[in-house]
């Protein structure tokens, strides 16, 4: 569910990559969503953002 919200990219190296060895989220896309309302927030703001 939370893929629908991330960019393309962000799909394509997340599903690609094993999570032990892809790196930690860094809070970059967080700082970017004040400006951008397409970024990826996380599955509970995206979803409070549907409803």
């Amino acid at each position: 569910m939370r893929a629908t919200c991330a960019p393309s990219h962000w799909i394509a190296s997340s599903a690609t990559q094993d999570p032990n060895t892809r790196p930690p989220r860094v809070p970059a896309p967080v700082a970017s969503n004040r400006s951008s309302p397409h970024v990826y927030v996380g599955p509970k703001a995206a979803a409070r953002q549907l409803q």
